[in-house]
């Protein structure tokens, strides 16, 4: 049997990453202190915050990267982790730039898993599907950053992301590979 897992791209989308993508890599060149006010510390922090290098582990080995995580705030859910706010930098246009990208993505999402639902022949089922999976989401958003090194360094093992959906939006350089 093949793999569960499918990758596809969506052209034309309508969705911008350009101020995502700048506005993370000003965040990734700021002062070791701006980003360890908002360190992640584990449930502490509901992991969210800023990853140093090394940080985050994937199969037991450290990963070359800085990561930025934050994600869907909401205690109705009945997760300790939901509960937790968002950590941001002290920069407003960060956040605002952030917010509106989620809100962009999570229209896309809704309409991508409409389309797996028919693309599945699922409307008839519709009634037995948690449609609130699709327009009511938990959400997560990693903004990435992987230094330069000169020697090989892993950036992120091999894995498999958790949740339904996975959306990536990678600048034009080489190095992000998936299966």
């Amino acid at each position: 049997m093949g793999s569960p897992h499918i990758k596809r791209y969506v052209k034309n989308h309508n969705v911008t990453t350009q101020n995502v993508i700048e506005q993370s890599n000003h965040f990734f060149r700021g002062s070791d202190d701006s980003k360890n006010k908002i360190l992640m510390r584990g449930m502490e922090t509901g992991f969210r915050g800023f990853q140093r290098i090394g940080q985050n582990v994937t199969q037991g080995q450290k990963d070359y990267h800085e990561g930025f995580d934050f994600m869907r705030s909401d205690i109705s859910i009945g997760s300790k982790i939901a509960a937790n706010e968002n950590l941001w930098p002290d920069d407003p246009i960060f956040k605002k730039v952030m917010e509106d990208y989620i809100s962009d993505m999570l229209s896309l999402g809704s309409i991508l898993m409409e389309s797996i639902t028919v693309g599945l022949a699922c409307e008839e089922n519709v009634p037995r599907l948690n449609r609130s999976l699709f327009n009511d989401p938990f959400w997560l958003v990693r903004s990435i950053y992987y230094p330069k090194s000169d020697r090989f360094e892993l950036g992120c093992g091999q894995h498999t992301d958790y949740g339904l959906l996975t959306m990536i939006a990678q600048e034009d350089v080489s190095g992000c590979v998936s299966f």
